[in-house]
């Protein structure tokens, strides 16, 4: 059984653009340093302003390790845009 977060995060819009500039950059740190993830990043919209939306599905073997990689894929974002991102929500599960 694998224990997994599914979030929902946000940035400003202007970081849609830095991330998407440096594509290449962060494709190969989520491919090389998750084991399990699943993303999209996107345009959308909250509370009535575009903002960079992203949704991931984080999956590891323990509660310990999924809670350390998602810190870390925030603190990934931060370091690549320079703006925290915000949680709308986010979920913890077991994967059967």
């Amino acid at each position: 059984m694998k224990k997994g977060i599914k979030a929902q995060l946000y940035l400003p819009k202007e970081c849609l653009d830095i991330l998407f500039n440096k594509k290449e950059t962060v494709v190969n740190h989520f491919d090389n340093y998750f084991n399990d993830l699943t993303y999209d990043i996107f345009l959308g919209e909250y509370e009535n302003k575009e903002v960079c939306c992203i949704e991931i599905i984080l999956l590891n073997r323990t509660s310990s390790a999924v809670n350390t990689d998602y810190r870390d894929f925030k603190a990934y974002l931060k370091e690549m845009t320079g703006k925290q991102p915000k949680q709308i929500l986010m979920f913890k599960f077991d994967r059967v």
